[in-house]
């Protein structure tokens, strides 16, 4: 599909709208009875957070549940963004503390990315045209 965008709502649905068609082609209700936080997809896979804490990896080919990654076991807080790697095994997640690399196949972190570091973030400056 290509023009497809994919949305995420405070009802727990995923809605895909083909921006050509100008509607809605497919959805799934993957988190009901909590919000949709964040989202990510490269390939066949989309990835969804809600704000309970579930976080979902969803085959686009195959329109079905994939796995459910529990990331408090990993001592991770509600996510505020993803972004799923390039490999499609590595989902980086950041939360209040850090940016927290996760192989979507375990759940658990993966320390070769920033070896001894998976929770740390460098604070970023950014200055506007007054200082």
């Amino acid at each position: 599909m290509t023009n497809v965008i994919s949305l995420g709502f405070a009802d727990g649905k995923i809605k895909d709208f083909d921006l050509g068609k100008k509607k809605v082609v497919r959805q799934a209700k993957l988190h009901p009875g909590s919000k949709v936080v964040a989202l990510a997809s490269r390939g066949r896979h989309l990835v969804s957070a809600s704000q309970d804490g579930r976080t979902i990896i969803y085959d686009c080919s195959r329109m079905q549940e994939e796995r459910e990654l529990e990331l408090s076991e990993a001592n991770i807080g509600v996510p505020i963004d993803l972004l799923l790697m390039e490999d499609e095994s590595t989902l980086l997640v950041s939360d209040r503390t850090g940016i927290h690399p996760i192989d979507i196949s375990t759940g658990a972190k993966r320390e070769e990315y920033y070896p001894g570091k998976a929770n740390q973030m460098t604070k970023l400056s950014v200055r506007n045209k007054e200082g």
